[in-house]
């Protein structure tokens, strides 16, 4: 991952800094740095993504719930 962003006057650093935030966010190094700042065991993984993932299915079956309750009539 390399972002390369020039700016020579004040304007241009100010564009570059916008543009260089935005590189970062588009090419997820944070999200990448965040995951890599601590060690987490393969058990721990798997039981984070079973508990994502059950999230995600009430979430899924509370949003199919609501749109069914907020149907309109014409």
């Amino acid at each position: 991952m390399r972002v390369d962003v020039r700016g020579d006057t004040k304007e241009a650093l100010d564009a570059a800094l916008k543009e260089f935030k935005r590189l970062v966010k588009k090419e997820g190094i944070l999200q990448d740095l965040r995951k890599h700042e601590q060690y987490v065991k393969p058990s721990m993984k798997a039981k984070l993504k079973h508990i994502e993932a059950i999230k995600r299915h009430k979430r899924e079956e509370r949003e199919a719930h609501e749109s069914k309750r907020t149907t309109k009539f014409d």
